[in-house]
């Protein structure tokens, strides 16, 4: 199983627009695993069949081809966060999670893959539960909560785009220093989400409404850019320029840095490269547990590799 494992990761840059790939879903087959976040889109198999037809489309020619133990080792350190530009940052996990619960709804899921995963995520909670505790506290929740305070903001209204885990862990840490509303696609989870922490709403699809709130967090996901060049013209009238609006979606949905630049409109503008910035400090501890983390994830799939090899000659002798 460990053996036949390969991976495809291709990392973009975070200022690209989501129609870049927006059609990349629909090329990769229901038996491969796959997820995207904001710094990547990963697919995992373990049939050569599936490798090469991906292969054969010059986009996934450009991605990071990994396999057997290889593959397996970037799988638990991305998971661990060590992969994230935010050092053991922990949203990973939950997105992981998600995507995971996604494919175990398949019709064509591969049992393989499946335990695969499933191996993932207790390897990841070991690592994470010896060597990592403490040091993900940056999440991207803190990072923007931190620059809402530093820009004075504390006790004045926020609007948080979105309705998936991000958004919840937003509107949970906002909630008590912050007059926060939600508002979202889906208007059921709107509702729950409101109802859960006891936040205002604001209509999704009346984007005049959202020129009003002088901080906007957006933890969307969308294949289109939803905020344009009109709307922080609009948006920075009304706020004299003092707003702050933090996107952390991934590839983003909002108009890509260097128009917004051209336009004197990226003031008070955080794309996720600025928020890597505030979280790249790690003191002497946290290194030396990260330094230990790296060693016990190689550790660990040499074990998974040896396991599955006397597993192997076993079930051979069995036969």
């Amino acid at each position: 199983m460990m053996n036949n494992l390969w991976i495809l990761n291709i990392s973009f840059d975070l200022t690209e627009t989501a129609e870049s790939f927006a059609h990349l879903h629909a090329l990769i087959p229901e038996n491969l695993f796959s997820m995207k976040t904001c710094q990547r889109i990963l697919i995992m198999g373990n049939d050569s069949l599936s490798l090469q037809n991906l292969l054969n489309n010059p986009f996934f020619r450009k991605a990071d081809y990994l396999k057997s133990t290889d593959a397996y080792l970037f799988l638990l350190e991305m998971l661990c966060g060590l992969k994230s530009k935010i050092i053991a940052e922990t949203e990973i996990v939950s997105q992981f999670k998600q995507f995971y619960l996604e494919y175990l709804g398949r019709q064509k899921r591969n049992p393989s893959i499946l335990r695969i995963l499933e191996k993932l995520l207790k390897d990841t909670k070991e690592v994470r539960g010896q060597y990592l505790i403490g040091i993900g506290k940056r999440t991207y929740s803190g990072l923007a909560k931190k620059i809402l305070t530093q820009t004075g903001k504390v006790g004045s209204e926020v609007l948080i785009l979105g309705t998936g885990q991000l958004a919840s862990e937003m509107a949970f840490l906002l909630n008590k220093k912050f007059d926060v509303s939600i508002s979202g696609r889906n208007p059921i989870k709107q509702e729950s989400l409101a109802q859960s922490f006891n936040l205002k709403t604001c209509p999704w699809d009346i984007h005049q409404e959202h020129h009003k709130y002088s901080s906007i967090l957006c933890a969307i996901s969308s294949d289109d850019i939803i905020y344009n060049e009109s709307f922080f013209q609009q948006w920075h009238q009304h706020h004299n320029e003092e707003g702050i609006f933090i996107d952390f979606s991934g590839p983003s949905v909002i108009s890509a840095k260097q128009h917004l630049l051209k336009l004197n409109l990226l003031k008070g503008i955080f794309y996720l490269d600025d928020l890597f910035e505030f979280g790249q400090e790690n003191g002497k501890e946290a290194e030396e547990k990260i330094h230990k983390a790296r060693q016990a994830i190689e550790e660990i799939t040499l074990r998974r590799k040896n396991g599955l090899m006397r597993k192997n000659i076993k079930r051979l002798m069995a036969v």
